[in-house]
């Protein structure tokens, strides 16, 4: 096991329908705990037939908790991922606290039925408990993954989740622009 101090949450975005391949390998990779919520849903697919899925919650994201120092480029390595996501040159973190009442509501298995609730159109669900809670959101229908995906993305860019900087391995931006690029000089 990792040095939990050093250790963080982090999102990582796979290539595309490659989230159980990316989800294998995360972990076998030394010092990675890897997270991957997925939904089991039922949908018609005519007047008596259903077909049962299991999709991911955030189709090509998933969780991985690693040093960044240490395990940004081994992470970056395994087959199926892309990168771990950030902005600029900053990697937000996830709270502990949201990963491990995430991990609690989705079980060992990491999967959930879905849909757990239905909430009905024009639905205030302002007093979830769990992961959720503090959020205000109306609800207008059932949210695609797309859009799951946006609202992931969303809530890694706000202020309640402390950004990283950019480890001492990863070269700082050139002000004298990036001769290799053909970024001319700036004038300082």
């Amino acid at each position: 096991m990792m040095n939990v101090r050093s250790a963080a949450w982090y999102c990582v975005s796979t290539a595309r329908r490659q989230e159980l391949v990316a989800f294998t390998h995360l972990s076998q990779v030394r010092g990675v705990d890897v997270f991957l919520p997925r939904l089991r849903s039922r949908r018609p697919l005519g007047v008596r037939t259903v077909r049962l899925g299991v999709e991911p919650l955030f189709p090509q994201h998933l969780f991985a908790r690693f040093a960044l120092e240490a395990g940004l480029e081994r992470v970056g390595r395994v087959e199926g991922v892309k990168a771990v996501v950030r902005f600029g040159d900053q990697w937000p973190t996830i709270p502990d606290a949201l990963m491990q009442e995430l991990i609690l509501e989705f079980g060992p298995s990491q999967i959930m039925d879905r849909p757990i609730p239905r909430l009905e159109p024009g639905a205030n669900p302002d007093t979830w408990a769990g992961p959720l809670k503090g959020f205000r959101a109306v609800t207008h229908y059932d949210i695609p993954a797309a859009q799951r995906v946006q609202i992931l993305l969303e809530i890694l860019r706000r202020d309640a989740i402390r950004p990283v900087l950019r480890p001492p391995s990863t070269p700082a931006p050139r002000p004298w622009g990036d001769v290799r690029s053909g970024i001319p000089r700036s004038a300082p």
